[in-house]
C-alpha cells in the first residue's frame, strides 16, 4: 500500500502562495520516509496555473476544483 500525501495549495486570484511550494517539499520529504507521493489540492477558477507550478516543485498528482 502506498501512502499519499495531500498538500493543499493556498492562492489568490491565481498565484499560489511561497508557503504552499515549502508544503510540497515538506510533503516530499515524508512520502519518501513513508514510501509514497504527493498530491496537490488546488481549488478555485483559473487555477491551471498554479496547477502546472505544483508539477514543477514535485507532485505527482495534481487535483483542481472550481
Amino acid at each position: 500500500m502506498t501512502n499519499k500525501i495531500w498538500v493543499y495549495i493556498d492562492q489568490f486570484e491565481g498565484q499560489a502562495l511561497p508557503s504552499s511550494w515549502e508544503g510540497i517539499g515538506v510533503g516530499l520529504s515524508l512520502a519518501e520516509t513513508l514510501g509514497g507521493g504527493v498530491t496537490a489540492l488546488v481549488f478555485g477558477q483559473g487555477v491551471e496555473g498554479v496547477a502546472r507550478q505544483a508539477f514543477h516543485y514535485g507532485a505527482g498528482e495534481v487535483l483542481l476544483a472550481p
